[in-house]
């Protein structure tokens, strides 16, 4: 048994043990501690759990992050869109559409703050948003709109926010909306108070809205709803199961020397006895797992050998991993052929359908993202952008992949006007072989076609 639990599980043990013995649930509670040991009817809120209370084989993390850090599938998923989002290409449009050069506004952006350059920045701003479903950002300039005072624009991580409380959404005005004060928890129980006018959010889809368990809560109208909790289950398999992957490829015990009971005179274990063979396999003991002692041993004694290695393939781990891979992948909207791209994968993904998957992934859901972004930024200086007709636009026509499959749009859309500009003019030559005495300008007038010519005489 750990030494850190020992207190908790003697208590956990000693209720699981008359549970067991007068109540009707006789299933075994057991788990493998993070040093390799591991233990019986110790669970995830210890003593707790007799109560029923709390989950028998884990408990979500409270901060999503710790998915992305820990997870690795899990953390590329996420990189994928963080990788092909921060080569966004920003530009400000003015009221007539043309790109603003020299835009102050796209040159903060490109260096937000003294700690990030513009990739860096993107990246944990869509980190957070894919893993928390919402991503805060504070301007020292929302206010006024200044950007001559050496602005600055950092992200702020949801998990160290404290938000208001919305009793009632209906009775509060704009300026009431605008001085809602924020917490942001730092170092050391230091603190920080933001007021609403000086943060941005973007959230992945919408706010809960005072959304609850059990009816409306005005704690959480302003948290975000993730993604993630979704797909915890999944992501918990994935960490499971490459834990015990490692567990298992250590020096585990494989064989227990026993002891031949020919006769039936040998007393049964007691407790105590029990106790102590499961410290010395678990990793405790003088010869338990990865302490690296010889797994030979010489006897004089009349002993027998008892195989317990496993066969983990029964176990299904890899099975179990693809699932929930799978899972994940699609609740992330991300192309196979896309993932398959990334990650390396034989799966026989051809380079023209990993390219296409590409180009409508960045131009659908990371786009998403991106535009997401830049509105939330207009909406906090109107008097940059929507005073003056102005907008950020963000772009991914650059994008080698994206470049790619225009082109083949263009050059696919062109042969199929091509096709049909043929086919018609074949038609009006044939319509005279019919004897129908119709002018140029009247067969295509007739026939529809006027909008036709006229868009392909102009492309």
């Amino acid at each position: 048994m750990d030494k850190k639990t020992s207190l908790l599980g003697k208590l956990n043990l000693g209720i699981q043990a008359f549970k067991s013995a007068f109540g009707s649930n006789n299933q075994p509670n057991y788990v493998q501690l993070n040093d390799g040991s591991h233990t019986y009817g110790l669970e995830t809120l210890g003593f707790l759990s007799a109560f029923g209370i709390g989950d028998s084989y884990f408990k979500t993390q409270q901060n999503f992050k710790w998915y992305y850090e820990n997870v690795g599938f899990y953390g590329d998923c996420i990189n994928l869109y963080a990788d092909i989002a921060s080569q966004v290409r920003i530009m400000e449009i003015d009221a007539d559409g043309n790109v603003v050069e020299n835009s102050d506004f796209v040159k903060l952006l490109d260096q937000p703050n003294e700690w990030q350059d513009g990739i860096a920045f993107i990246k944990e701003m869509v980190i957070n948003t894919l893993c928390n479903g919402i991503n805060v950002q504070y301007g020292d300039f929302f206010k006024n709109g200044n950007l001559k005072m050496n602005p600055s624009l950092y992200n702020i991580d949801f998990f160290n926010l404290s938000f208001p409380k919305i009793k009632n959404r209906y009775k509060l005005k704009r300026s009431d909306i605008q001085d809602l004060t924020f917490i942001e928890h730092l170092e050391n129980g230091e603190k920080r108070a933001l007021k609403y006018y000086e943060l941005a959010f973007i959230y992945d889809t919408i706010s809960k809205q005072g959304n609850g368990n059990k009816g409306y809560d005005s704690s959480k109208f302003l948290y975000p709803i993730s993604r993630v909790q979704g797909i915890v289950k999944d992501l918990q398999i994935m960490d499971n199961t490459a834990d015990t992957m490692a567990f298992l490829s250590g020096k585990n015990v494989n064989w227990i020397i026993s002891k031949k009971n020919n006769t039936g005179q040998l007393a049964p274990l007691s407790g105590g006895e029990k106790t102590q063979i499961e410290t010395n396999l678990s990793g405790s003991g003088k010869y338990g797992t990865r302490r690296g002692k010889s797994d030979i041993i010489a006897t004089n004694e009349d002993l027998q050998a008892l195989n317990i290695q496993r066969d983990n393939r029964k176990m299904q781990m890899t099975e179990m991993q693809n699932n929930a891979k799978e899972n994940i992948r699609v609740r992330y909207n991300i192309p196979r052929d896309l993932l398959d791209a990334f990650t390396g994968s034989n799966s026989g993904s051809t380079y023209e359908n990993q390219t296409t998957a590409e180009a409508r992934f960045a131009l659908s859901s990371v786009k998403n993202i991106t535009d997401s972004w830049l509105y939330s930024l207009e909406s906090k200086n109107k008097s940059l952008f929507a005073d003056k007709g102005h907008k950020l636009i963000g772009s991914y026509d650059h994008m080698a992949s994206v470049s790619v499959v225009n082109d083949k749009l263009k050059n696919e859309g062109f042969k199929s006007k091509a096709d049909a500009l043929i086919s018609f003019l074949d038609a009006f030559e044939k319509s005279k072989c019919l004897g129908i005495e119709l002018d140029y300008q009247t067969f295509l007038t007739d026939n529809g076609f006027t909008e036709f010519i006229k868009s392909n005489s102009t492309d």
